[in-house]
């Protein structure tokens, strides 16, 4: 017996990636944040990543 089928996969980004700024700080930190993050998705396009963020507090003149 022999069976043929064929499967449809979608294709996403190697990588996402995101940067946000607010003004949720405290009067000690600064009241600005900044925000980003990358992450780094699966080269055998499996559902599996890798990630990594970076939060920063600065005050502004």
């Amino acid at each position: 017996m022999k069976s043929d089928f064929t499967v449809n996969v979608d294709k996403y980004p190697r990588f996402n990636s995101y940067l946000v700024e607010d003004n949720r700080g405290s009067r000690f930190t600064g009241k600005s944040r900044v925000y980003g993050s990358i992450e780094i998705n699966s080269p055998e396009q499996v559902k599996r990543t890798m990630s990594r963020g970076k939060q920063e507090l600065f005050k502004l003149p």
